[in-house]
């Protein structure tokens, strides 16, 4: 049975609310992450059920596509939003109680702060169509599969190859090589799950407002012609999430005056979308042990960041244990292989990195 939140745990929540340090990360570019222990994600999680919703989902991966289902499923979609900027996710779900309707940018804050709450690594982006029509959605790091994948609130869908998730980006690439029939759009999550490819565009779902007046068919992947990415996902400590806004610029929308987002700075698509969560390492030699070697253990590199990082993990026997950052391993051990992870201050672990030399 749920616990239930007491008064006093709130009251004693909200005077905390501004003592939670948020992290800059600044390789391989400035992003500002939200604090896993901020007050109001933490109050976020006790409020609604989202937590337990998603349990049905054997992976991570599962997981992070039924939180978008439970997004769906909380808002009402409305083009005349009376609160078309609301990205205050307790304010939010307070007024969707009120059946307040909301447009993306509600949506996509909602599913921000909800994954941040679980101890997920994801952020606000922007994609704009070649005709000016604007879209928010939500980028959300895949440990399993090691990349960033696309997950839209709004239409409760994201978008598979062969089973394995997209990301914006591969997204994009696929419409402008006109190469997307093997794309599948997947409609809700779990047991519920439609899947739908090109065959079946224009696709609708449903009688919502958004659903009758903008079905998912070949337009929708033009959404992908303009994808800013905002640098910061502290919503609950800084809701300007115009302050800095990254962008991908090429040939194809450069010149391009409709472009919202145009002035802001680009940055290379490695960069951008650069790895999270990944341990580096160095090996030593130990000149008085030639036999074994100083293993060196490194959470932030200049190629991937761990937000909120709290310790290393090793497997011995088949099992996880914590480990400290500097500790000593024999060339054999090491020339078979030792798995190594970070682990994050909500516990959730990081994709699996193997130290291995000759």
């Amino acid at each position: 049975m749920r616990k239930k939140i007491t008064i006093a745990l709130l009251l004693i929540l909200s005077a905390l609310q501004n003592l939670s340090a948020n992290e800059t990360q600044t390789y391989p570019y400035n992003f500002v992450h939200e604090s896993f222990d901020n007050p109001s994600l933490l109050k976020l999680r006790e409020l609604y059920d989202f937590d337990e919703y998603i349990l049905s989902g054997k992976t991570e991966y599962e997981q992070m596509t039924l939180l978008k289902d439970w997004v769906y499923t909380k808002l009402q979609y409305g083009f005349k939003s009376p609160v078309p900027e609301l990205r205050d996710s307790l304010e939010i779900l307070r007024l969707a109680g009120e059946e307040t309707t909301f447009l993306c940018s509600s949506y996509a804050a909602l599913y921000l702060q909800c994954a941040l709450s679980m101890g997920w690594t994801a952020r606000y982006i922007f994609l704009q169509r070649p005709t000016g029509k604007q879209h928010a959605s939500v980028d959300i790091w895949s440990n399993r599969y090691r990349k960033w994948i696309y997950m839209d609130p709004t239409w409760n869908i994201h978008v598979e190859e062969k089973g394995v998730p997209l990301s914006i980006i591969e997204i994009r690439r696929r419409w402008l090589s006109k190469k997307y029939r093997s794309m599948n759009f997947v409609f809700s999550s779990g047991k519920k799950a439609v899947r739908f490819n090109k065959s079946k565009f224009p696709f609708r779902k449903g009688s919502s407002e958004l659903w009758r007046n903008m079905p998912i068919d070949a337009k929708w992947l033009s959404y992908t012609w303009g994808i800013g990415v905002v640098g910061r996902n502290d919503l609950f400590s800084d809701s300007n999430i115009w302050s800095k806004i990254y962008i991908i610029k090429d040939k194809y929308n450069a010149k391009s005056k409709k472009w919202a987002l145009r002035k802001r700075e680009s940055l290379p698509v490695s960069i951008l979308f650069s790895m999270c969560n990944i341990p580096s390492y160095t090996i030593r030699t130990i000149k008085e042990d030639p036999q074994n070697r100083e293993i060196k253990l490194i959470h932030n590199t200049k190629k991937s960041f761990t937000p909120s990082f709290d310790h290393f993990e090793i497997e011995i026997n088949n099992e996880w244990v914590t480990t400290e950052s500097k500790f000593i391993a024999g060339k054999k051990k090491i020339a078979s292989g030792i798995k190594i992870r970070t682990v994050n201050t909500m516990g959730v672990a990081g994709p699996t990195v193997i130290i291995k030399s000759k």
